[in-house]
């Protein structure tokens, strides 16, 4: 099952969602209050994604705006701005509605921003140790555990995290400083 952006105008799927849904009345009218946007959707079925593809596909196209606060010559002003997405949906995710398939194509920016940029910055993702393709792998399984391990446990566990006393980015830092510390490796060891 997947969901994708189309971005490229030159498609053909591209130009005909927009042909289709161009002149409809939305599906879908709302407001994504965390976003601050007023949406518009329309939704696009069974349609031809590619010649080598041969399952139909399904567009959901959204219109949104929202008013975006600037300071232009001192001033706070109001500036009214506009975009437009849209995913293509596998035939199996369309059954869950245009809102769903909005919600999942925003989320994906949240995924990549969270998760890939940081563990750039603070995971050393962007280092690579071993140049062996299962050395590169190893590494990389290693990090995103960890980081799904110690983002839970902040989320999930840490009072300090919870109630709002202390960041994740400064727990992270907490238990990288514990990591270099020298432990008494004899007690781990020790029987009895």
């Amino acid at each position: 099952m997947w969901t994708v952006v189309l971005k490229r105008q030159d498609m053909d799927i591209y130009r005909e969602a927009i042909s289709l849904t161009k002149n409809a009345k939305p599906s879908m009218v709302f407001e994504d209050k965390d976003r601050h946007r007023q949406v518009q959707l329309w939704k696009a079925a069974n349609l031809e994604f590619s010649q080598s593809y041969d399952k139909p596909v399904w567009i959901v196209r959204s219109q949104e705006q929202w008013t975006q606060k600037r300071i232009l010559g001192g001033k706070k002003t109001a500036i009214p701005q506009t975009s437009q997405w849209l995913w293509c949906v596998c035939q199996e995710l369309a059954i869950y509605g245009e809102e769903l398939i909005y919600q999942a194509g925003h989320r994906r920016w949240g995924i990549e921003n969270k998760a890939f940029n940081e563990l750039t910055q603070h995971y050393g993702l962007e280092h690579c140790y071993h140049h062996e393709p299962t050395s590169m792998l190893a590494q990389l399984l290693v990090l995103v555990i960890g980081f799904t391990l110690s983002s839970a446990f902040a989320q999930l566990q840490s009072k300090l995290v919870s109630t709002g006393k202390e960041s994740a980015k400064a727990l992270a830092k907490q238990m990288d400083l514990a990591l270099e510390e020298a432990l008494p490796w004899q007690q781990w060891f020790a029987s009895g």
